[in-house]
């Protein structure tokens, strides 16, 4: 190890002298700790540089988010271990965050850093009974290598998997069952929110739905929209359906009060009641 390889060496250290011997010593002994722990047998490297997924993998991830996260080594089928920026990587073999959100910069410039494939973690599609931001668990995540599904500037797993597998007549099949599933038991991604039409809201034969996102969500920015954008659907809907009822569907989270949306008071549009 070259001396520059220690953030805490004394003599190259921004600290005084003797609060970098202190940091110099803690960080040795977790340096100790992750050495003697080893890849086990048997894990192999795939395309991207990485270990194929619940072979050998040692997952780090940053205590914002998805340190909070229940269950994650059972979802990843990975052990997976808290790091900060001066952590060792011996023995780690991917770097994890929420995807594209300002929450996972410190893991993308780590994993990039250290030269280790970053997974991109996102609620999965049936997330929940109940809300995230309301503190109801997992039930499905989406592990992405090498993108995710709303960012429009590059391919994602799901994208390369859409584009490039076919499915046979028993996978057709099953997929038009499940699909079949989800609209008899109307599945959504909370499904917390009462299957009704409230009393005073009566939906006309053609309505028009807007469908609105939590401001600054980062789908917005990498989806290549804009709080503009939103906007100008709204005016679209109006100007392009006159006489119609223009309804916006409110994200959930808005509906909860946890966070505003990009279309709050952007115009006089009846909304929907709470939903998901």
């Amino acid at each position: 190890m070259q001396a520059r390889d220690n953030p805490f060496n004394p003599l190259f250290s921004p600290f005084p002298r003797a609060t970098a011997r202190l940091f110099e010593a803690v960080w040795k002994r977790e340096l100790e700790k992750q050495d003697n722990k080893k890849i086990p047998a048997g894990a192999q490297r795939n395309h991207s540089g990485g270990f194929d997924r619940g072979v050998g993998m040692r997952v780090g991830y940053f205590l914002n988010g998805l340190g909070q996260t229940r269950w994650l080594d059972v979802f990843l089928e990975a052990e997976t271990h808290r790091v900060s920026a001066f952590s060792p990587v011996s023995g780690l073999t991917h770097v994890a965050g929420w995807g594209l959100k300002p929450a996972a910069k410190k893991a993308r410039r780590f994993a990039a850093a250290k030269g280790l494939p970053y997974l991109s973690l996102e609620d999965g599609f049936l997330r929940s009974l109940g809300l995230g931001v309301t503190g109801s668990p997992l039930h499905s995540l989406i592990v992405d290598h090498s993108g995710i599904y709303y960012d429009a500037t590059r391919p994602s797993d799901l994208e390369t998997r859409i584009v490039e597998q076919s499915l046979n007549a028993d996978q057709q099949s099953r997929a038009r069952a499940g699909m079949a599933l989800l609209q008899r038991y109307r599945l959504s991604k909370y499904n917390h929110a009462p299957d009704f039409i409230p009393a005073g809201l009566e939906l006309p034969a053609s309505p028009v739905l807007v469908v609105d996102q939590t401001a600054g969500d980062a789908s917005i920015h990498y989806g290549l929209a804009s709080p503009e954008v939103f906007a100008a659907m709204l005016d679209a809907a109006i100007a392009e359906n006159p006489g119609a009822e223009i309804l916006v569907k409110v994200h959930p989270d808005v509906v909860a009060v946890k966070k505003s949306g990009a279309l709050v008071g952007a115009g006089p549009a009846q909304r929907l009641p709470p939903g998901d």
